[in-house]
């Protein structure tokens, strides 16, 4: 009987020194990291959001670029055309 009342005082200490010390350990979340850390974190984001969109105007510019290109070989395409026709007239006439 008195091991068991021994073993069920000793028990319950053990459960409020586990409950005090669950008290004094802070979670760790969003809300307790420090300042400088999430502002670092954000200075990590504008740099990438920055170089990408450096990139996409980048890319933006060869578009425009490649799309004067394809004009420019789509107005020598017909040109040519033209001339092979008005050349295949004048032979089949002559």
């Amino acid at each position: 009987m008195l091991l068991a009342l021994m073993l069920l005082v000793l028990f319950l200490t053990s459960q409020t020194d586990w409950l005090e010390r669950k008290k004094t350990v802070p979670e760790l979340n969003v809300d307790t990291q420090p300042q400088e850390v999430r502002t670092e974190r954000q200075l990590i984001k504008e740099q990438i959001i920055l170089i990408q969109v450096n990139r996409i105007h980048i890319l933006n510019q060869l578009v425009k670029n490649l799309q004067q290109q394809l004009s420019t070989c789509q107005g020598n395409l017909s040109h040519d055309l033209t001339a092979e026709n008005i050349k295949f007239e004048v032979e089949t006439e002559g």
